[in-house]
């Protein structure tokens, strides 16, 4: 059975949870009664029915406006669901890990999304509805919000090319997640940020561009997409959050515009493929452990840009086979990595960063 909260003066009901967690059918009636009172039933909250994994079918009664945050968080048995006409809003995590979901039917009455609503639902084939001012479903059936926000794309879509539609200009938070069939996606200009685990896992891409006027990458962005081997940076980005490209152990070299003023920790934590990076920019903010785990970088280049750097820059005592760093600009700097170190083939060894030249460590080979 359900529970409900009751709202007596306005003769509303909400459910709030069920009498038991082994469910495996539910039909939510429109109308509930206490007593001699009838209570329309207008809402599902928050957590309502979260964890059921036995529920299969849920069937929602026309007189529902609202669906609350993480409603059917983990409900790991339910295939499909149609969210009825006079629906207004679906909560933050509402679906969230609804594995077997294959997909959903939107009503036209939606006004609001909360983030992640449907993330890891790894078995969503499409999102179907004929949409509104407020939302769009494209011709390969995923989700936009505004005309300007691409928000989600159905994680068990069987396409593995996908280019996201003119006009998009945000990619929002988890838009991509887990969507690891997908080996190329095609982002249009326009597009200006990348939110926070935007493509995180998604494990078969192999390369993607990000167009000019791009200016932000959020944390976690492109975490764990093993398959990536390259990746272009547009002149226009100026931010790489927290751990963005961590694990994405296939990229061999990066290159780092010079707009850039900030790497956030661990933006290429762990990216064991990578043999050479670029750093063109300036980086003011340079966070701990950026390149922690890089064990087999070995060689890095400073562009004519980079005046000073972190003194963080080498803490990470995974960077153990650098032995070249090449410095185009004038840099005088005192933060310096360890090891035997020459200048320009000399034989002198040296401390620290006396102006453009090579740098090359001897004492390993």
């Amino acid at each position: 059975g359900l529970k409900y909260t009751i709202y007596e003066d306005a003769k509303l009901a909400e459910v709030t949870d069920t009498t038991s967690t082994t469910l495996s059918s539910v039909e939510i009636p429109s109308v509930v009664s206490s007593g001699e009172n009838s209570y329309k039933v207008y809402s599902i909250g928050n957590d309502a029915f979260e964890s059921c994994s036995s529920l299969t079918s849920i069937t929602l009664p026309s007189t529902l406006t609202s669906i609350g945050n993480q409603a059917f968080y983990n409900c790991s048995g339910l295939t499909s669901i149609t969210i009825p006409e006079g629906v207004t809003s679906i909560g933050s995590q509402a679906f969230w890990e609804c594995v077997s979901l294959t997909s959903i039917t939107l009503p036209s009455t939606l006004t609001s999304f909360g983030s992640q609503a449907f993330q890891e639902c790894s078995s969503l084939e499409a999102f179907y509805g004929t949409g509104n001012s407020y939302y769009t479903i494209d011709d390969n059936r995923a989700l936009i919000i505004n005309g300007t926000t691409f928000y989600a794309y159905a994680a068990g879509n069987a396409a593995t090319l996908y280019s996201i539609p003119e006009g998009v200009t945000s990619i929002g938070g988890y838009a991509f997640g887990g969507c690891s069939g997908l080996t190329s996606i095609t982002i249009p200009e326009g597009v200006t940020s990348i939110g926070n685990f935007a493509f995180r896992d998604c494990s078969s891409l192999t390369s993607i561009t990000i167009p000019e006027g791009v200016t932000s990458i959020g944390d976690f962005a492109f975490h764990s997409c093993s398959g990536l081997t390259s990746i272009r940076l547009p002149s226009t980005l100026t931010s790489i959050g927290g751990y963005a490209f961590e694990y994405c152990r296939n990229l061999t070299s990066i290159t780092i515009p010079e707009g850039v003023t900030s790497i956030d920790s661990g933006a290429f934590s762990s990216c064991s493929g990578l043999t050479e990076i670029t750093i063109n920019g300036n980086i003011s903010t340079l966070e701990l452990y950026a390149f922690r785990n890089c064990t087999n970088l070995t060689k890095l280049t400073l562009g004519a840009g980079v005046t000073s750097i972190p003194s963080n820059l080498f803490s990470s005592n995974m960077l153990t086979r650098l032995t070249e760093i090449v410095v185009h600009g004038d840099l005088k700097s005192t933060t310096f990595p360890t090891g035997t170190w020459v200048k320009d083939g000399g034989s002198e060894t040296v401390t620290n960063f006396s102006g453009a030249g090579t740098y090359t460590r001897t004492d390993i080979q």
